[in-house]
C-alpha cells in the first residue's frame, strides 16, 4: 500500500509538505504541489480519510437512530421512518457525510458513548417518549443533537414533529360543526400509550381538548394499525353505538378497512 512517505520520496520533499500540499493547511508554493501532486498521481497514492478525520477529531458521520423493531411490528412505520431516513441520506452526502443507522433501541449510554469514540459527529433521534432517558442523558453533554419528535420539556432542544394534539382536535372541530354528536376515535393500540410515546399523549389531549369544547359524545375504541384491526374496530362500534355518525381515524393506512365495515354494515360515506 502506498503511503505519504512513499510520496514525500517520489516528490524529493519532507512528509510535512506533502501534509500540506494536499490538506492546504499551509501556503506552498505552486511548483512544489505540482511536484506532489503528480507523485500522488503516479503512486496511486489515496489518503486514509478515516485516520484522518480521526487525528482532527470528527468523523464526518451522522447517526439516526431508526427504530427497525418498530417498522417490522407496524406496517404504517415504514413509509414515515423510511422516508426520514431517505432525506437525510441524501442530505448529509451532499455535505459530504456518511449516514450511519442505528437499528435496534439503544440505550443512553450507547449514544453517549458513539459520541465521544467519535464514532458520529451529530445524531437524529426519532420515536420519542415524553420523558426521554436517551435525551436527558444527551443534554448533560455538548454533542449535538436534534429530534423527530418532542420530550415534554423541549427547552432548548432542536426538533420537528407533527402536531399530533391540534390534528386529533381540528378532526373533533370539524365534525362538530357538521352536526355530530354521536362520535367515534379508532384509538391507537394500546401498547403505543404503554410506552408513553409522546405523540400518543398529545392526540388524546387533543381530543379531551375538543370533547370539552364542542360537547360530543366521544366513543374510543382500540384498533392497531392494519386495515383488518380497523375493520374489525368498526364493525364492534357499529353494534355497541347504533346512533354513531362520525368516524375519526388516526392513521389513513387504515380507512380501507373502516370504509369496507361500513359497507358490510350496509352505511355509505357520506350520506350515513
Amino acid at each position: 500500500m502506498v503511503t505519504i512517505k512513499d510520496v514525500a520520496k517520489q516528490a524529493g520533499v519532507s512528509t510535512s509538505t506533502v501534509s500540506y500540499a494536499l490538506s492546504g493547511k499551509r501556503p506552498i508554493s505552486a511548483a512544489v504541489k505540482k511536484r506532489v501532486e503528480r507523485a500522488v498521481l503516479k503512486l496511486g497514492y489515496v489518503r486514509n480519510l478515516q485516520a484522518h478525520n480521526l487525528r482532527k477529531g470528527i468523523s464526518h458521520t451522522i447517526g439516526m437512530v431508526h427504530p427497525l423493531n418498530y417498522i417490522l411490528s407496524d406496517g404504517m412505520g415504514v413509509y414515515f421512518i423510511g422516508s426520514a431516513a431517505e432525506a437525510l441520506e441524501i442530505h448529509v452526502l451532499e455535505n459530504r457525510y456518511t449516514l450511519s443507522l442505528f437499528t435496534q433501541p439503544q440505550e443512553p449510554d450507547d449514544l453517549v458513548a458513539a459520541f465521544r469514540q467519535r464514532r458520529i459527529d451529530g445524531l437524529i433521534l426519532m420515536h420519542i417518549t415524553r420523558y426521554d432517558s436517551r435525551v436527558e442523558a444527551l443534554r448533560k453533554t455538548d454533542f449535538p443533537f436534534a429530534l423527530i419528535g418532542r420530550p415534554e420539556n423541549m427547552d432548548g432542544l432542536s426538533l420537528v414533529d407533527f402536531d399530533a394534539e391540534q390534528a386529533a382536535y381540528l378532526g373533533i372541530k370539524h365534525l362538530a360543526e357538521l352536526g355530530h354528536r354521536s362520535i367515534a376515535y379508532l384509538d391507537l393500540p394500546v401498547h403505543e400509550h404503554d410506552q408513553d410515546l409522546s405523540y400518543a399523549y398529545y392526540l388524546q389531549r387533543g381530543l379531551e381538548l375538543a370533547r370539552r369544547e364542542f360537547g360530543v359524545s366521544l366513543l374510543q375504541q382500540e384498533s392497531g394499525r392494519r386495515n383488518r384491526d380497523a375493520y374489525e374496530a368498526t364493525r364492534a362500534l357499529l353494534a355497541s353505538t347504533p346512533d354513531l355518525t362520525a368516524l375519526v381515524v388516526f392513521a389513513g393506512t387504515t380507512q380501507l378497512g373502516v370504509l369496507r365495515a361500513l359497507q358490510d354494515a350496509g352505511k355509505t360515506v357520506p350520506h350515513d
